[in-house]
C-alpha cells in the first residue's frame, strides 16, 4: 500500500473515460518533459488500478482504472471520523517508491452507481477521508491510501457500465 506522508493542494486537472480506458483522473501537469514518473499498480489479472506519481515530489499525477472484470452496481457506503475538505492530494512516502514500476498483488473492488464510482484496494477500515473536488480519498488507521470515491457524469457512468458488460 502507499503510505501518506503529507498533503498538498492539487486540484483535479482532468477526468477521462472511454471504451478503452474505463477511468483516468489526472492531477496537475508535468513541469517539463524531464519530470519522471513512478508507477504503482495493484490488482490481479482481471482488475488493475495504476497510480502515477511524480518521482521527485511523490505527489499524485494520475489514477487509472485500466481494467476490471466485474463491479458492484451500487453505491459504496463509507464513513470516517475525520474528513479533510481542503482540495488536498496525498504526498506519499515509501522505500518502494525508488523503483519506476511497483506491482502489488491485491484485490480491487469497484462499485458503480448513477453518480459515483468507488475503487477499493484493501479490506482495511476507512478512518479518514480527504476530499478534493469530486474525489474523496480513503485512508486507513496506518495512514495508507486504501481507495477512493469519484463523482461521475452520466457519460462516464455509461462508459463504466459498458466495461462491465464485456
Amino acid at each position: 500500500m502507499l503510505y501518506i506522508n503529507s498533503y498538498a493542494s492539487t486540484p483535479i486537472e482532468n477526468i477521462d473515460s472511454d471504451y478503452y480506458i474505463p477511468l483516468k483522473i489526472r492531477f496537475g501537469k508535468p513541469k517539463s518533459i524531464n519530470d519522471h514518473l513512478i508507477y504503482w499498480s495493484c490488482g490481479d489479472d482481471k482488475n488493475i488500478v495504476e497510480i502515477a506519481l511524480f518521482k521527485d515530489t511523490k505527489t499524485l499525477y494520475s489514477i487509472t482504472l485500466t481494467n476490471f472484470s466485474n463491479a458492484y452496481l451500487q453505491d459504496y457506503e463509507y464513513s470516517a471520523k475525520t474528513i479533510l475538505n481542503k482540495n488536498y492530494c496525498p504526498i506519499f512516502a515509501s522505500n518502494k517508491l525508488e523503483k519506476e514500476y511497483i506491482n502489488e498483488e491485491s484485490f480491487i473492488k469497484v462499485y458503480i452507481s448513477a453518480d459515483n464510482v468507488s475503487v477499493i484496494f484493501t479490506e482495511n477500515r476507512i478512518v479518514k477521508c480527504m476530499k478534493n473536488g469530486d474525489i474523496v480519498f480513503f485512508i486507513d488507521a496506518d495512514n495508507c491510501w486504501i481507495g477512493f470515491n469519484l463523482k461521475i457524469t452520466n457519460e462516464q457512468h455509461n462508459n463504466l457500465i459498458e466495461q462491465v458488460k464485456i
